[in-house]
């Protein structure tokens, strides 16, 4: 996936590679998001790309995998949101990214019941 839309048309807005809500057992395996170089150097100073551009968006994904993914040029590559109960992410690549892994309201991810390895 290749985002090529011009700043004007995504500001303000969250925008995703790949966005899964409630979802059970899913492999998400190697792929590329990328932001289009080109269009992201265009982005005027102080722009809020960082908070509207991201790799991954999962919320209550269970039980899944997330292995081997290119992320390039997002603000944050994978967010995830409330219940992660075992899903696995194993050597996802975050090249020209504002942040890693964030995640939201995940009180489920605590003792060892999502497993994160890069």
């Amino acid at each position: 996936m290749l985002y090529n839309k011009i700043w004007t048309l995504m500001q303000g807005k969250l925008h995703a590679g790949i966005w899964l809500d409630y979802s059970d057992d899913v492999q998400i395996y190697t792929n590329l998001v990328e932001y289009n170089s080109i269009e992201a150097a265009a982005v005027p100073a102080g722009a809020t790309i960082a908070q509207d551009v991201r790799g991954l968006i999962l919320k209550s994904v269970t039980n899944s995998k997330v292995i081997s993914n290119v992320i390039k040029q997002t603000g944050r590559p994978i967010r995830c949101v409330d219940n992660m109960l075992l899903t696995k992410f194993y050597c996802n690549t975050y090249d020209g990214c504002f942040a890693g892994l964030v995640t939201i309201n995940n009180w489920k991810m605590i003792g060892k019941k999502c497993l994160i390895m890069f």
